[in-house]
């Protein structure tokens, strides 16, 4: 059976001699597996579908127990994030957070994640907005969705008020917001232990984020 779906790849493994298991979270189906064969051929033609940031609409072979990936019109991928280290780090935070939050056949959740993805990584991608906000605003979002209460974490209290501007915001309208780089990496170090601690684990995107913002003098 053909099926379509708009979908993005959060993740892709070599598999096989000439393959790959893509994750990609889907609008309708969830978080999925998909086989592309044959994409790590020189002339494979579906090679950017088979990308991590890659987003559109996935054409889909489906039997009983797999997914084969046959086509995909792309809208987006998100090449801006491939070309500069930070915006990349950042955009690998939403991909790590979504894989880890979106299950199978969990249709409900997996619009909201991915709408809210979406709009993220185009801040990231398109806007001039310090890349890690938009991750910062992705994370703010999905807390509720993990059983955190963004109230309930004290290290970050007087930061409380920056929080709720970033909040009320669009991931491109971040952009205008005034927040320290120090402000920054203490919002991220916070929300990452709370992540840790939560049913999401060790998150290694953030902590790389983390690393890279480190190197830059305050």
């Amino acid at each position: 059976m053909e099926i379509k779906t708009f979908a993005l790849c959060v993740k892709a493994q070599d598999f096989r001699e000439s393959d790959k298991l893509l994750t990609l979270v889907s609008t309708n189906l969830g978080k999925i597996d998909v086989l592309a064969r044959g994409i790590r051929s020189a002339k494979a033609k579906l090679k950017p579908a088979a990308m991590p940031l890659c987003f559109g609409e996935y054409i889909l072979a489906r039997t009983a127990s797999t997914f084969t990936l046959i086509g995909c019109s792309i809208t987006d991928n998100f090449f801006n994030c491939w070309s500069d280290l930070h915006k990349y780090a950042a955009s690998q935070i939403i991909l790590e957070l979504i894989g880890k939050i979106t299950y199978t056949d969990s249709d409900i959740h997996s619009k909201i994640e991915l709408v809210y993805a979406i709009k993220a990584l185009s801040a990231i991608n398109y806007s001039t907005t310090f890349p890690y906000l938009p991750s910062i605003w992705y994370i703010l979002k999905i807390l509720p969705q993990v059983g955190i209460d963004i109230n309930d974490i004290k290290s970050i209290e007087s930061l409380k008020p920056i929080i709720d501007v970033i909040l009320e915001s669009s991931p491109e309208e971040t952009d205008s917001i005034d927040i320290s780089l120090k402000a920054v990496i203490d919002i991220l170090k916070a929300l990452n232990i709370q992540l840790k601690n939560s049913d999401i684990g060790k998150t290694n995107s953030i902590t790389e984020g983390l690393k890279l913002l480190s190197e830059i003098p305050i």
